[in-house]
């Protein structure tokens, strides 16, 4: 390992601080992120919104594109207990199972704060390239949802990425 790696307990405590400490943290109560998703195997890019508030609600405001044309639109939500989607081109879906899952453990406000409350398994894995930034590569693992994946700067300890794959009950993936 790089003589740069640091253990999953020490990056977490950087990047708590780096945010400018839990208690700086835990006075902001609600957020607005833009959104770039990119749908690699289905040729589909979105642009979007995420609303969320503290403690765990969530809303996400997307709108899809293919071949430079908007062909639909997905908002999607979660109130602490229940979440769905409502689509402009396919039928409404509540979250179920390891969708279900992932969303509460991805709702939650404070993320980093509770990295290890929601992910029983992290792990860095190594350090790759993010543009031109190395960035530590961190594998979570909750009990019951699907692997997430953040690419958390060396240089800043602020995140820069995350990969994370959308579970769906109603197609099998």
């Amino acid at each position: 390992a790089p003589s740069n790696f640091i253990s999953a307990e020490e990056l977490i405590a950087k990047m708590i601080e780096a945010y400018g400490g839990e208690a700086n943290l835990r006075k902001h109560r609600s957020s607005i992120s833009s959104v770039e998703i990119d749908f690699e195997h289905q040729g589909l890019q979105g642009t979007g919104v995420i609303k969320a508030k503290a403690p765990n609600l969530v809303v996400t405001d997307l709108t899809l594109v293919a071949l430079n044309k908007k062909i639909g639109a997905i908002v999607s939500y979660f109130n602490g207990s229940a979440g769905g989607d409502v689509m402009t081109f396919g039928p409404d879906e509540i979250y179920t199972g390891k969708r279900l899952e992932d969303i509460k453990v991805s709702s939650d406000f404070y993320d980093v704060l509770h990295w290890k409350k929601n992910y029983p398994t992290i792990t860095v894995k190594r350090i790759a390239k993010v543009g031109d930034e190395d960035a530590y590569v961190v594998e979570k693992r909750s009990e019951k949802g699907t692997p997430v994946t953040d690419y958390v700067s060396v240089k800043t300890l602020l995140l820069l990425k995350r990969d994370s794959l959308i579970h769906s009950d109603t197609t099998g993936i």
